[in-house]
């Protein structure tokens, strides 16, 4: 940047304050004025000549102070729009990161409603489920009651069968006696 303005400041080559390097003048230039106007402006009525001296004109150090004076405005202009800027730069960075946040709190949001959505529908879930689990656990529990109670009909059907004939069974004192009459009296088997 400074480059630059050195580069602005500077014409072919040389800066603006030495352009014109035989236009200084170290010493006042002396003029001799006519004895009217000198009388007139100093006042004296005497005939004597009377010298004037111009105001000396240093133009390189004029030159380079002007130079200095606008070279350092340039600065703070620079500077003023380096910072500017800046801080529009950080002003775009902090509005991307707050509209970033709000976006991020706004998933957030909606995630977190989404969640409780997803929650108490699982809870739903959950209360079905555990409804038809007891459901068919009292279904189990009806048929296996069921089918105990026939298994015990079943059961006391056949205790009563073998009862009855069990009357008819051959016991260990009726055997010589069941043998002695099968033989006395044999039937065809077919």
């Amino acid at each position: 940047m400074l480059r630059r303005a050195v580069r602005e400041l500077t014409t072919a080559g040389y800066p603006a304050w030495c352009s014109s390097r035989s236009a200084r003048a170290l010493v006042p230039d002396r003029t001799f004025a006519s004895s009217a106007t000198a009388r007139a402006s100093a006042g004296s009525s005497s005939g004597e000549p009377s010298i004037e001296f111009e105001p000396r004109v240093d133009t390189y150090v004029e030159r380079r102070r002007a130079w200095e004076k606008e070279l350092n405005a340039r600065r703070k202009e620079w500077a003023a729009e380096f910072e500017a800027r800046a801080d529009a730069k950080a002003a775009e960075v902090q509005s991307e990161r707050e509209r970033i946040e709000g976006e991020k709190a706004a998933r957030k949001a909606a995630k977190a409603l989404k969640s409780a959505a997803r929650a108490e529908e699982v809870a739903r879930e959950e209360k079905a489920r555990a409804r038809a689990k007891e459901t068919a656990l009292r279904r189990k529990a009806v048929v296996r009651a069921q089918r105990d109670f026939v298994a015990h009909l079943r059961k006391t059907a056949r205790e009563e069968e073998l009862l009855k004939a069990s009357r008819n069974w051959v016991t260990a004192e009726d055997l010589d006696e069941r043998i002695r009459h099968a033989l006395e009296n044999p039937r065809p088997m077919y």
